[in-house]
């Protein structure tokens, strides 16, 4: 079993380390910066998860990630603090379902 030390600011090496193959880590030159809060390895897939405090409808971070990595992900996920729902294939989580994923 391989064990990854991950800090909080540190997804980026997280992402490099979980798919060592170049062609998925290969860094783009890009205008944008986006970045995703957290995430879920299950399987030889991830799950990514966004967290919003307020206005959760963008989530521009995720969507460019699984457009990205589209063939490595299982299930997408915003955090945020409304209702359960499910649209368009994301997970819309309430922060208290937090510890059943």
């Amino acid at each position: 079993m391989k064990r990854f030390k991950l800090f909080a600011s540190d997804v980026g090496l997280f992402i490099t380390l979980a798919f060592k193959d170049k062609k998925y880590t290969e860094n783009t030159t890009s205008n944008h910066i986006y970045e995703i809060d957290f995430l879920i390895s299950v399987g030889n897939k991830i799950c990514p998860i966004e967290v919003k405090s307020g206005n959760y409808r963008a989530h521009k971070s995720l969507d460019m990630f699984c457009d990205k990595f589209s063939r490595r992900i299982k299930d997408k996920y915003v955090v945020h603090t409304k209702d359960y729902k499910r649209e368009n294939g994301i997970n819309y989580i309430p922060i208290y379902m937090l510890p059943f994923l």
